[in-house]
């Protein structure tokens, strides 16, 4: 009812109010189907959660598919990583690489046949943590290294943009700084990985952690 009552604009005459305008909505609708197809319209609109990135925000070039689309990256100016944060990053993609998985099992029968074998399973974990990466980088200087696995020993690029959200999977991400501002909050998410623990054999929870940056 709001919506026809939003139609009227002479009191007297309420009915032929909301024909005209019914009559003028259908006609609008009939036209913008023959509209060019970068014409936005109410049948080709975008959700307002889709992660399908603007072809023209794209990385150009990508060793992977870029999954879900990020949020303020024209507003913001590039910055430099830390060596810290740098080394993390680098840490968390090799771990996370399917075509890696091979040099970790590598580097771990290395270390099992140089080390002395009554050595902690945490002090083996904490040594092929903090070497793997070095270790990486010299191993795929070998001619039996493919050229995409020699790309990922160099590390990531120290420039790199910050976000203030990003969309995945239908929902939409945000830096607590912007929700400290807003009624609603959604900076908050929790993460199943799986890790090496050593804290007792229960500890299996998620990790609940809240996003400072994006980037």
């Amino acid at each position: 009812m709001g919506t026809f009552k939003s139609y009227i604009r002479n009191r007297r005459y309420p009915e032929g109010c909301i024909a005209e305008a019914r009559v003028g909505i259908d006609c609008m609708n009939l036209f913008s189907r023959y509209l060019h197809s970068a014409v936005q319209t109410r049948f080709n609109k975008r959700a307002r959660n889709n992660d399908e990135c603007d072809p023209s925000d794209a990385e150009t070039e990508s060793l992977f598919p870029q999954k879900g689309c990020p949020l303020g990256a024209r507003k913001t100016d590039p910055f430099i990583l830390d060596k810290k944060s740098l080394s993390q990053a680098h840490a968390y993609f090799l771990g996370n690489c399917d075509e890696i998985q091979e040099y970790i099992r590598e580097h771990e029968q290395e270390q099992e046949v140089n080390n002395h074998p009554r050595r902690s399973k945490w002090s083996k974990a904490k040594d092929h943590c903090q070497n793997f990466s070095q270790w990486f980088e010299t191993r795929a200087l070998q001619k039996d290294v493919p050229d995409l696995i020699k790309k990922l020993s160099r590390g990531p690029n120290f420039v790199t943009k910050r976000y203030s959200g990003y969309l995945i999977n239908g929902y939409r991400f945000h830096i607590r700084q912007r929700d400290a501002r807003r009624k609603t909050q959604n900076s908050g998410v929790t993460v199943v990985a799986s890790t090496t623990s050593f804290a007792s054999s229960k500890d299996k929870n998620p990790i609940a952690a809240k996003f400072d940056l994006l980037w």
